[in-house]
């Protein structure tokens, strides 16, 4: 699935100020205050979170846009390289499957050992055709 305006350095910029401005926000409660949630109303954050992030869809969980050299991963856009590849944005989804596995998610072979490290797929044709 094409984005309508693919991943630009501005684009990751103004994600990672939002996400700034929460945890600012956050920092400033008395306390650090807990923030505490029904089961509901994280299951409508939850949902929001998916509509604005991949258009409330299961295919904008995964995407690779035309004219990157990258997958883009999960609600959270996780970013994963080829070997010997690298572009503008850091590099988030070997990270991501470090921490999982360190929490003891029960991960699939391709994120085994160091096939994480790499994406498998060559092209964006490819990452599409799996």
């Amino acid at each position: 699935m094409d984005k309508l305006y693919p991943s630009r350095p501005h684009a990751a910029w103004g994600r990672t100020l939002s996400l700034g401005a929460i945890l600012a926000l956050m920092a400033a409660l008395p306390g650090h205050a807990a923030i505490s949630l029904s089961p509901a109303e994280a299951a409508r954050i939850g949902k929001k979170i998916w509509q604005n992030e991949c258009n409330g869809t299961v295919s904008g969980l995964t995407s690779w846009n035309s004219g990157e050299n990258f997958a883009s991963l999960g609600i959270g856009h996780f970013i994963w390289y080829q070997k010997g590849k690298r572009g503008p944005f850091e590099e988030s989804f070997p990270p991501l499957v470090r921490f999982v596995s360190s929490q003891g998610a029960e991960l699939p072979a391709v994120l085994q050992g160091e096939k994480a490290q790499h994406c498998p797929w060559r092209s964006r044709r490819e990452f599409e055709q799996a």
